[in-house]
């Protein structure tokens, strides 16, 4: 998990240079910014997508397992959107995070319902769900 992390950080900061800052910074200092120039084209797409996905499965984690290390990479994850400055992002992680939540509570979850299993691979399918449907919320 901590190398996931590292991982999307260094495309994170890849995404800063070819920006030549950081978003948050540029906005607090009143710099030039302009959000949809931001991050390299195809680049940025993929760590957006990605970095969304694992922030919302690092909550999932965390329900799961309760340890501080998860709710820490997941606060550090989840910090991206602040970063970029993008409300779009951080939205659709904290909606995915409250959503995992509330199936996480339930004792029959949908994902228990369709896929039969019990754990991660029922896990695994509630979180495809809300991807998904964040994909569908998107697109409209």
């Amino acid at each position: 998990m901590i190398g996931t992390t590292i991982f999307i950080y260094v495309l994170w900061i890849a995404d800063f240079i070819y920006e030549g800052g950081v978003p948050l910074i540029k906005i607090l200092f009143h710099l030039p910014y302009n959000y949809r120039l931001f991050g390299i084209p195809s680049l940025h797409v993929f760590i957006v997508t990605f970095s969304s996905f694992f922030t919302v499965y690092l909550f999932h984690l965390y329900l799961s397992k309760r340890t501080r290390l998860l709710l820490i990479l997941y606060l550090v994850n989840l910090s991206a959107a602040l970063l970029i400055y993008s409300r779009a992002m951080l939205f659709f992680n904290i909606t995915g995070s409250v959503i995992v939540y509330f199936i996480s509570m339930r004792k029959n979850s949908v994902a228990t319902n369709c896929t039969g299993y019990r754990g991660d691979v029922g896990d695994a399918f509630s979180l495809w769900l809300v991807r998904v449907a964040t994909c569908i919320a998107r697109s409209e």
